[in-house]
């Protein structure tokens, strides 16, 4: 066992993991908008606050990707664990391809900069597409998963698909649940006011 390999792979793997939380909840807020999510009708004070929720979800998703694969030495992200394993135990393991690495610096590097400046620098111009996001995302799970080397450590272990979809549905039925709660709230305050 290695304690510090485990506390590395664990925390990139959390990370992984509340990335496809952003994801799914960014996929229900666009089932709603686009009317695949039939809830009903949502007063335009929630509405609001969604399309807020939506584009705060959208900037974390796309900063923890970022953070994942960051090259900075003293972070904790792909490059450096894969540094780590090839100094340690000489194993070299592919992370990102050529293409992800130039969507990283043209789509997500941009948000990181505008996000440091609190918005008030420069406007990037970068549109953020969920299902973009979603592609890089199963790119960095898959380099993650390959990093999981079970006879270094035992403790460490893939993230299954399983594990995804059933977080995701448990994610779509809650969030369905409460555009429902939302939308008897709005009938109930239409009705209370006629």
């Amino acid at each position: 066992m290695n304690d510090e390999y485990f506390r590395r792979y664990a925390k990139l793997r959390e990370m992984v993991k509340k990335c496809y939380v952003d994801y799914y909840i960014l996929l229900g807020m666009r089932n709603y908008n686009d009317g695949s999510d039939k809830t009903g009708k949502i007063s335009n004070c929630f509405l609001e606050i969604i399309k807020h929720h939506c584009i705060l979800t959208k900037e974390h998703l796309a900063l923890t990707l970022w953070k994942l694969t960051d090259t900075q030495d003293k972070s904790n992200t792909l490059v450096t664990l894969n540094t780590y394993l090839r100094k340690e135990y000489k194993v070299k393991i592919p992370i990102l391809s050529k293409e992800n690495r130039e969507y990283r610096d043209k789509q997500l590097t941009p948000i990181r900069k505008k996000m440091l400046a609190h918005n008030d620098i420069e406007n990037s111009g970068v549109v953020l597409y969920i299902d973009e996001l979603f592609k890089y995302l199963e790119d960095v799970k898959k380099a993650l998963n390959n990093m999981c080397l079970e006879k270094i450590d035992d403790r460490v272990k893939p993230i299954l698909d399983t594990e995804i979809f059933n977080m995701g549905a448990s994610y779509q039925i809650n969030q369905h649940l409460m555009y429902l709660h939302l939308s008897a709230l709005c009938e109930d305050d239409a009705g209370a006011s006629n």
